[in-house]
């Protein structure tokens, strides 16, 4: 079941995060401010929050101005840009490309799918990330598989760490410990 939601109604929904560069707005939905200071890659917010589970559900509503950057399973932290994990899963999506990568991260990162759309990615849409006890991944954007693929490597996590791009937004962010239908 759901281990924790956000759904941004007021700013008290801050509170579960740790913001390292730049700044947010929580009044219904979550607007990413941008970043100003030398540290910022392409004026994003960096921002994470303590999340334990890398089996289960992870989902998101969301309208981006360009880029996201979601590690829903992160390990460690890598000092400097927004304190990256040093190990994780990372759906990196950029509508002017119409494009959704999935990727892990360690020393190195690998792509392990990757999605073009032929419709635009502009205006709400929602996603869904499934990841089960044999590291079988699946991303759905709006109800639709766009990628699946298995990496079982990692078997914890400490934190989900999210790259938003100024004027982006996020809404009802959910983390459940089972695999949800989208």
């Amino acid at each position: 079941g759901v281990v924790w939601q956000d759904t941004f109604d007021d700013s008290s929904s801050l509170n579960n995060y740790d913001i390292v560069n730049g700044d947010l707005i929580s009044d219904g939905v979550l607007t990413s401010l941008g970043c100003e200071n030398s540290d910022c890659v392409f004026g994003s917010t960096y921002f994470y929050r303590n999340s334990l589970g890398a089996i289960g559900t992870w989902s998101f509503d969301f309208n981006l101005t360009s880029s996201l950057y979601f590690y829903f399973i992160g390990i460690g932290k890598v000092s400097g840009h927004g304190l990256f994990p040093k190990q994780g899963y990372n759906l990196n999506i950029r509508p002017s490309q119409k494009l959704f990568t999935l990727d892990y991260v360690s020393s190195t990162i690998s792509t392990l799918g990757s999605y073009t759309s032929e419709k635009s990615i502009v205006g709400w849409k929602h996603i869904d990330i499934t990841r089960d006890e044999n590291g079988e991944i699946v991303v759905y954007l709006d109800g639709k598989t766009i990628i699946e693929t298995k990496q079982a490597d990692l078997t914890r996590s400490d934190h989900i760490n999210i790259q938003l791009s100024k004027g982006s937004q996020l809404d009802n962010l959910v983390y459940s410990n089972t695999i949800d239908d989208p």
